[in-house]
């Protein structure tokens, strides 16, 4: 009836009641259903059947409910109808189902993460082995193995993944990125991958996009590294492309959108719908050479939708395929990126190029101590011979002393910065380098950052964070001919070409990106060092930048907030040069700040910014710098003499495997002295080269130290 009351009911009705009478009852006297809920349910049935799922009131029952209002010719109601359904087996089952589903996906994640742990050890070793054997078949066998396992750990990769998004277990994380170095690393590291199939892997990137972004930016690598990687797979010839376009844009909001087109071999129309599908793969039997599970685009998918985006295919069986992913971001910086190909470094050139130059003689000024010892540590490879200056006035005192092949020049420092250095050079015509190339370093890399420097008078730019390989080929562009030598073996560097790096390598630091810090300093002792450098400077410069802060903010000081800019600046490098992007992003803001005379925002974040940066020392100097002394045992003088014999009764009969493999634990230990362990360098040295000559001289040597 119109009051809500039950006027008629049938035998299964009557039945449910369990025997009491239902004329003039209520819904709720039948139903678990509150006053609030029953009054909506009856509103919302005049416009349209509703159904729900409810409790009986009597007994544990599940029953679906639906409620629709009768109307009279004029559209009013005169009674509404009621049908109920016990629906409680198949709400058990779904449970069951639920339950069974759950333990599935428990399963799949716990054993993920159970195999990964060994597959990345192994790994790891392997890596080892490829870096110190000495046998070509052995290191064609690791090369193998480190191809395979990787393989395998992609796979768990994908299925742990799926595990956290089926479990509810994976988040989206916003963070601010630039998206321009995100798409030239995830180009980066699939040129390997395309090479070896011999494509043309191809970039392009909207010039206008913003250079600072909000948006996951983990998950985006992900979700574009999946298609570039699957481009790969299924394309034998031809070529893929990578492109980043700007969408729709409104206010602070924008649509960024990613495209991977390749000339593969396509998709069959009637496969499209379930391409997305779990552990779904289609032409089996002409793919069947093909390594994958199937899991790649169904992780995609999810993350696309985790992101409000969406994805979109087309393909053309045969001839190709393009996937267009089109996700919402928010604008944090609206400057564009500029040129994508500025981002790129020239990896395959100085591969294929190495070179050193002993002879070249370089100056690099910046007021930064740890970029200084950066950019030496980088071209220490080439054994040039390096100078350092840490302002302008110290630079214009030394290029009156000395000929220099080529000066490299940090622009924003304090009282002299890179541009008025420059004229002060150009102005003088006394000095020793008035035709030396002079190459300014920045960390603008914006649109026309490099037509804009160049008017002012700089030969080159090159960006900062600085990568060894962009380092290494611009300054071989500008040595001549007869500067430039065949290069030795290279030193072992931390690879960063492959996906994931080896867990063992490196301690978990919160807001250490570890891919980040080994693109900037490759080698692992080097970065460490560049580290502890961080560490011991860190309280100078938040007190300098705390000084500048108080004399600009409360004292107006127009010139200490220039100083303020520019030192933020400086420790806005040295956060990204070690991987710590969201403190370098923090700075950035900072950075920004005074030229828009944006007080606010240096009065709200600095005190935070300070504080982080701080945080940031002592978590390094905890977790990295005194773990990776204190983790590693010293090898007694006992075991040393042992090894030691090994060694030499190894060389007598040529025996390479057991000289690798003593040489490899040896790895493992620090040594009691520098000495000892300089010596042991040597040692390692001649076991790599086979050199006995310099095999028994270093025998010697380390016998006297130990016995000393």
């Amino acid at each position: 009836a119109t009051d809500k009351r039950i006027v008629m009911a049938n035998p299964y009705a009557t039945d449910r009641s369990h025997g009491d009478t239902l004329e003039r009852c209520h819904l709720g006297d039948l139903f678990v259903l509150d006053e609030n809920a029953e009054e909506e349910f009856f509103i919302k049935a005049l416009d349209d059947k509703q159904t729900l799922r409810l409790n009986g009131k009597k007994d544990d029952r599940i029953y679906s409910v639906s409620l629709n209002a009768a109307k009279d010719d004029f559209g009013d109601p005169y009674c509404f109808i009621c049908v109920f359904m016990d629906v409680s087996a198949e709400a058990n089952a779904i449970k069951e189902l639920e339950i069974a589903n759950n333990a599935k996906t428990e399963f799949l994640t716990s054993i993920s993460h159970e195999i990964r742990t060994p597959i990345n050890a192994m790994l790891g070793f392997n890596e080892m082995i490829m870096r110190d054997a000495g046998d070509d078949t052995i290191v064609g066998y690791a090369n193998n193995a480190d191809r395979a396992g990787r393989q395998l750990l992609s796979i768990v990769n994908g299925l742990l993944d799926m595990g956290q998004i089926a479990s509810g277990k994976m988040s989206i994380v916003p963070e601010e990125y630039n998206p321009a170095v995100m798409l030239s690393d995830v180009y980066e590291m699939q040129t390997v991958k395309a090479g070896e199939k011999e494509l043309n892997l191809s970039i392009y990137a909207d010039e206008n996009t913003p250079s600072i972004l909000i948006g996951d930016a983990l998950r985006i690598r992900q979700i574009i590294t999946n298609l570039v990687s699957n481009a790969i797979k299924y394309t034998n010839e031809g070529s893929v492309d990578l492109i980043m376009e700007c969408g729709k844009r409104d206010g602070d909001n924008l649509d960024l959108i990613i495209k991977v087109t390749d000339t593969g071999i396509g998709i069959k129309e009637e496969s499209i719908p379930y391409l997305y599908d779990t552990f779904t793969r289609f032409d089996k039997e002409a793919n069947k050479h093909i390594e994958g599970t199937g899991v790649g685009l169904s992780v995609t998918k999810n993350l696309v939708d985790m992101m409000d985006g969406t994805i979109d295919v087309k393909s053309i069986y045969g001839e190709g395929t393009t996937f267009t992913v089109v996700l919402p971001q928010k604008i944090m910086d609206t400057e564009p990126i500029g040129k994508i190909e500025d981002y790129i470094s020239r990896r395959e050139e100085v591969k294929s190029e190495s070179f050193i130059a002993p002879r070249a003689s370089l100056l690099v000024v910046d007021d930064n101590e740890m970029n200084l010892s950066v950019f030496s540590g980088l071209v220490s490879t080439i054994k040039a011979d390096v100078d350092e200056a840490l302002s302008g006035a110290e630079m214009l005192e030394l290029i009156k002393k000395k000929k220099y092949h080529i000066i490299f020049l940090d622009h924003m420092m304090p009282e002299m910065d890179g541009v008025e250095t420059l004229e002060k050079m150009k102005e003088d015509s006394t000095h020793l380098n008035t035709d030396t190339p002079v190459i300014v370093m920045t960390a603008n890399a914006g649109v026309g950052a490099k037509d804009k420097y160049v008017k002012m008078g700089f030969d080159d730019y090159l960006s900062k964070p600085t990568r060894s390989e962009k380092l290494l080929g611009l300054i071989k562009s500008y040595l001549a001919d007869e500067l430039i030598d065949e290069a030795e073996a290279p030193e072992t560097e931390i690879t960063t070409d492959s996906e994931e790096l080896p867990e063992h390598a490196f301690p978990d630091v919160p807001g250490i990106d570890w891919k980040a810090a080994c693109m900037n300093v490759p080698k692992k002792e080097a970065l460490f060092d560049i580290m502890g450098k961080f560490c011991s400077l860190a309280d100078r410069e938040i007190a300098e930048l705390d000084d500048y802060y108080m004399q600009s903010m409360m004292n107006g000081d127009e010139d200490a907030l220039d100083l303020y800019r520019i030192k933020v600046h400086s420790m806005k490098n040295s956060a990204a040069l070690i991987g710590a992007n969201d403190l370098a992003t923090k700075a950035k803001r900072l950075e920004d700040a005074p030229d828009k005379r944006d007080f606010v925002t240096i009065n709200r974040f600095h005190k935070t910014f300070i504080k982080e940066y701080r945080t940031m020392a002592d978590n390094l100097e905890a977790i990295v710098l005194k773990t990776s002394s204190s983790d590693i045992p010293i090898i007694d003088d006992d075991a040393l003499k042992e090894k030691l014999d090994i060694l030499e009764k190894a060389m007598e009969e040529f025996d390479t495997m057991t000289l690798n493999r003593v040489m490899f634990e040896l790895s493992e230990y620090s040594f009691s002295s520098k000495e000892v362990e300089n010596a042991a360098e040597d040692l390692g040295k001649a076991v790599r080269d086979f050199d006995t000559v310099l095999f028994e001289n270093t025998m010697e040597t380390m016998r006297s130290l130990i016995q000393a």
